[in-house]
């Protein structure tokens, strides 16, 4: 994942990024999630060009630890060619409920998207909101962040956070990763204060998203 720092031009990167998979280089400047398939080859990544800070990120979808494993490229040209999205447009078309001006919907991938994809998207959150998504559980594993953005003081989110999982509410002010087990309900996430945008991803090794108990999407 890769995302511009920028919350009024949030689709530019401010940077050049050049990423191969196996023998295809994808080039590009906008803010973009990349799919990489297990057992792909990919690496060589080199960042040009930049004047704005960025968020990057990356996950191992069904891995409980980081490794890397030398590999040669193998794919015929063009395989992964397409394995980059950069706008957040589910196939179904749904997209989450929000007050108005509170977040900007930056990316969503998910396995109707790209075939063997996890579930993943990101949004920024720009005000207050004291609503939030229903209760509910899914049938994956799912990771939620919040990440703040002062390049200067990354671990501030400017802002708190309020966070039900379980039976428990938690609050927060710093950037964090939160990990919620399959089956374990949680929401809605709500934002009593707010000084600058933070922005919020979250991902499930799961390929389609789906919530349990609440009778919705």
């Amino acid at each position: 994942m890769f995302i511009g720092s920028d919350p009024n031009d949030p689709e530019n990167l401010n940077a050049d990024i050049e990423l191969w998979i196996e023998n295809d280089r994808l080039t590009f400047d906008r803010t973009s999630i990349v799919f990489i398939p297990a057992g792909a080859a990919h690496g060589r990544v080199s960042v040009r060009n930049v004047t704005k800070p960025m968020l990057h990120y990356t996950c191992q979808m069904t891995a409980d630890h980081y490794e890397e494993i030398p590999a040669i490229a193998a794919a015929h040209k063009g395989a992964y060619a397409n394995n980059r999205v950069e706008k957040y447009a589910p196939v179904d078309g749904r997209l989450p409920s929000a007050p108005e001006g509170f977040l900007t919907r930056l990316l969503w991938i998910d396995g109707k998207k790209l075939q063997g994809a996890p579930y993943l998207e990101a949004v920024w959150f720009h005000t207050t909101n004291d609503t939030g998504p229903e209760t509910h559980a899914h049938d994956f594993d799912e990771f939620i962040g919040f990440l703040g953005s002062d390049a200067a003081h990354p671990e501030e989110l400017n802002a708190e956070i309020e966070f039900l999982i379980g039976d428990e509410i938690y609050s927060f002010t710093k950037s964090c990763l939160i990990y919620i087990p399959r089956g374990v309900k949680h929401s809605p996430i709500l934002v009593p204060k707010h000084s600058r945008s933070v922005i919020h991803f979250s991902g499930g090794n799961g390929g389609d998203y789906k919530r349990e108990g609440s009778g919705k999407f």
